[in-house]
């Protein structure tokens, strides 16, 4: 009889990149939302958004002449965020990713939000995991970041994932080694060994589950860190299921 794959703990860098990170302790674990954003605000929303446009440093008005070429559905792409004027990034992170820090939350009051509402077609979202800061690997310039003094423009380079669905039946274990931390979303794939998830991808090549990808579903349902542990334990054997993965 098999023994099932223990997932090892993960505890992310405590080094964040944004003005508004809770303590883990006691806090209300929060409902993940949805991959997609949200395209319509509502009036105190848009209200607060024209504001913030209509204040916004010249710098920064000048730069809305012509937006760049939109990113893409998934991949990598770049795009340089003006900080001067704003106390910081306003992004809130999730550090369990080597590959860097991935986007939690967009908060209304730091400059990627107004980055976001002045370029639609290049916004920053939820899940998209940012590889480098000023050309500097992102992990290694949180420190940077971490004092929210940067000044000027701010150069990052992002990846955007894509969703897989895997349908599974459970006759042993997923073989995988996970890293998480209690508020992670979802769990991050440190290792693929022998398993149902090794099996799925000799027969799914191009969507094949890796090093860095992240699961955030088990039927259909979010959870974060040990939450999604604590789920695919909880699959009977022989039972079918499926995963939601996001491939980087």
């Amino acid at each position: 009889q098999s023994v099932p794959y223990k997932p090892e703990f993960y505890q992310p860098s405590p080094g964040m990149l944004c003005c508004c990170v809770a303590s883990e302790e006691g806090e209300k674990v929060p409902e993940i939302p949805e991959i997609q954003q949200r395209s319509v605000l509502d009036t105190a929303e848009a209200k607060l958004v024209e504001k913030a446009i209509e204040t916004a440093p010249a710098e920064i008005q000048k730069k809305v002449e012509k937006d760049a070429p939109p990113a893409p559905a998934f991949g990598s792409f770049s795009v340089v965020v003006p900080v001067k004027g704003f106390s910081s990034l306003g992004l809130e992170l999730d550090h369990a990713c080597e590959l860097g820090p991935m986007i939690k939350e967009v908060s209304k009051t730091g400059a990627v939000h107004v980055f976001n509402e002045l370029h639609p077609g290049t916004a920053l979202k939820l899940f998209d995991v940012i590889t480098s800061i000023n050309g500097v690997k992102s992990n290694d310039a949180s420190e940077m970041m971490a004092d929210e003094k940067v000044e000027g423009d701010v150069a990052l380079t992002v990846l955007r994932p894509r969703k897989v669905e895997l349908s599974l039946s459970k006759t042993t274990s997923l073989g995988l080694k996970l890293n998480f931390g209690s508020a992670s979303f979802g769990a991050v794939v440190g290792e693929v060994g022998k398993g149902l998830v090794s099996t799925w991808n000799t027969t799914h090549s191009g969507d094949a589950v890796g090093e860095n990808d992240r699961i955030i579903e088990v039927n259909g349902t979010q959870h974060l860190g040990e939450d999604l542990l604590a789920a695919i334990q909880g699959v009977q054997k022989d039972s079918k299921f499926s995963l939601t993965v996001l491939k980087y």
